[in-house]
């Protein structure tokens, strides 16, 4: 008798994130008085494929519609993608650093919000130096910051992140289960084919 042993596959799963005033703060170009960028927006994240769509968006002295993934241009000091993907400004001109946020979620079960990770490693705001070249208010007196390249922390912020089922993209484990089927049905073959002859 012969017994495989195959590990069941972890879930794969979508899950619909919406980000809630996420908020980031700086003392405005020209020094006078708190300028804020707020975050906010929904999209759904497919942590297998590691891709997400939705519509996300910047507002403030900054104004951008931001997707997810590899910005295609990433050459100034303190850019976020060197890690891997971001929400970024596709409408960033050709030549440009996008602005970039990398969101930080302590966990993807939050259907209540929860705050956004904070801190010098969590969610952070890129504002490169001519902030994609598309943005009218970059580096005007009274403007969220927009020059010298530079990250900036959430001051405030929540999320909330629920799953809405499972991803048509197989993981490795789920691979993994359908192989191991395929072997006892192989092993169960031969064997039958030997006490046949």
């Amino acid at each position: 008798m012969v017994v495989l042993f195959c590990a069941a596959g972890a879930r794969a799963d979508i899950y619909d994130i919406t980000f809630i005033n996420v908020t980031f703060s700086a003392t405005c170009i020209g020094g006078k008085g708190t300028c804020t960028e707020v975050l906010n927006g929904s999209a759904l994240y497919d942590a297998v494929a590691n891709t997400a769509t939705g519509s996300i968006s910047l507002t403030g002295s900054l104004n951008a519609s931001l997707i997810y993934g590899i910005p295609p241009q990433c050459t100034a000091p303190g850019c976020l993608d060197l890690s891997g993907k971001v929400l970024y400004d596709p409408n960033a001109l050709s030549g440009y650093n996008p602005i970039e946020v990398s969101p930080t979620l302590p966990t993807f079960d939050a259907p209540t919000p929860q705050p956004v990770g904070g801190g010098p490693d969590g969610t952070l705001l890129f504002v490169p130096r001519m902030c994609g070249g598309d943005q009218p208010a970059c580096n005007t007196a009274g403007a969220f910051p927009g020059g010298p390249n530079a990250d900036y922390q959430i001051t405030s912020g929540t999320y909330t992140s629920v799953d809405v089922g499972p991803s048509p993209v197989p993981e490795p484990a789920s691979w993994a289960l359908v192989f191991c089927g395929l072997m006892a049905l192989v092993t169960l073959r031969r064997r039958s084919l030997a006490a046949n002859r």
